[in-house]
C-alpha cells in the first residue's frame, strides 16, 4: 500500500498546512479531512475558515469538523481507511478512534526530538532553553501525550536568532518532507516503528497569556531575548517602557548603552535593545522612532 491507500487527515493549524499539500501534490488518496469547528475572529467576529478546511474545499475532500472527535467513529470506519495522518491538529485523540485505524493507525508529526519536549508547545521550548538543535519526529500515535513509538526523525539546526514563526514553517516543511520520504514503508508495513527511550524526557505546557509579559528586573537580557522570540504571534511578547504597554517584536543583546536607542536594563548587568515594536496605538515602529516620539517628546 502505497499511494492507493485510503488516508483521513487530521490537522487545524498553519503546521499542518505543508504536510496536507505533499501528500495531495503525491497523489495519495484523502478521502476525509478532519479539522476543527470554524471559530469567529477580530472585532467584527467573522466566522474564519480554518486553513486546513480550505484546502479540503479546494480539492473537493470531503471536511469534517466535530466538536469532539469521539463522535465520528462511525463515519470514519465507514470510509474504510488504511491510515490516518495527524499533524497538529489541536484535539486530544480517544482510543476507540485510535482503534478505527489499525494495525498502521494514526502517524503523528510532532516538531521535537522526542522524547524531549512532549506536549503542546515543543517549538517554543526549544527556543526558551537556548538549543542548538530541535527537529521532527514522525509517530504513531497512542493514548499518551506524545509516547508513541517513533518511525523516523531529522534534526534540525539552531542559529539561536529564529523566532516562533520562522523555526514552525521550517519544521513544518521538515516534517512533511520526512513523512514522504517514510510513508511508503510505513503504509506497506516494512518499516515499523520503534519504542520511545526514557532518557532526557520533558514535557511542555500549553502557553499562556501572562507568559507573555517581560520582567527585565528578574530575567537577564539572554533570557528576554529568547523569550521575545519564542512568544511572537502568541502570546505576544510585552514590556512596560515609561509607563506604555508595547509589544516587543524584535531585539537583541548589547553590551553598551546609547542614549538615541530604546535599551532596557536587565537582571544582572545585562542589556536588551528593543529594535522593533508595536506602539499603544497599535502602529509598528523602530525602539529609535519610539525614544523620540513617547520618551524624549517635547513637553507641551
Amino acid at each position: 500500500m502505497t499511494q492507493s491507500s485510503r488516508l483521513v487527515f487530521f490537522g487545524t493549524e498553519a503546521f499542518s498546512v505543508p504536510t496536507l499539500h505533499a501528500l495531495i501534490a503525491a497523489g495519495y488518496s484523502i478521502v476525509a479531512i478532519v479539522t476543527k469547528p470554524n471559530s469567529r475572529r477580530g472585532r467584527g467576529k467573522k466566522t474564519f475558515i480554518h486553513p486546513i478546511k480550505q484546502i479540503g474545499l479546494d480539492h473537493s475532500i470531503p471536511v469534517l469538523q466535530p466538536e469532539k472527535v469521539g463522535e465520528l467513529e462511525h463515519e470514519l470506519r465507514e470510509l474504510t481507511p488504511d491510515a490516518a495522518i495527524l499533524v497538529s491538529y489541536g484535539k486530544i485523540i480517544p482510543e476507540r478512534i485510535l482503534n478505527v485505524f489499525e494495525p498502521i493507525g494514526i502517524i503523528n508529526i510532532h516538531p521535537s526530538l522526542l522524547p524531549r519536549y512532549r506536549g503542546p508547545s515543543p517549538i517554543e521550548a526549544a527556543i526558551l532553553a537556548g538549543d542548538k538543535i530541535t527537529g521532527v519526529s514522525i509517530m504513531k500515535l497512542d493514548a499518551g501525550m506524545d509516547t508513541g513509538p517513533i518511525f523516523a526523525q531529522r534534526t534540525t539546526a539552531l542559529t539561536g536568532t529564529e523566532t516562533k514563526p520562522e523555526l514552525s514553517q521550517q519544521l513544518a516543511i521538515t516534517g512533511a518532507k520526512l513523512l514522504l520520504e517514510v510513508l511508503p514503508d510505513i503504509l506497506s508495513g516494512t518499516l515499523q516503528p520503534e519504542k520511545q527511550q526514557n532518557n532526557d524526557v520533558s514535557v511542555t505546557s500549553l502557553i499562556q497569556k501572562k507568559d507573555g509579559k517581560l520582567d527585565p528586573l528578574t530575567d537577564t537580557a539572554y533570557a528576554l531575548d529568547r523569550k521575545v522570540r519564542a512568544y511572537q504571534g502568541y502570546p505576544k511578547p510585552h514590556l512596560t517602557i515609561a509607563d506604555n504597554d508595547v509589544i516587543v517584536t524584535s531585539a537583541k543583546i548589547i553590551d553598551s548603552v546609547y542614549s538615541d536607542r530604546l535599551i532596557i536594563p536587565c537582571a544582572q548587568s545585562t542589556y536588551l535593545e528593543v529594535l522593533e515594536l508595536t506602539a499603544p496605538s497599535g502602529r509598528s515602529m523602530s525602539g529609535s522612532d519610539f525614544v523620540r516620539g513617547y520618551i524624549n517628546r517635547p513637553k507641551s
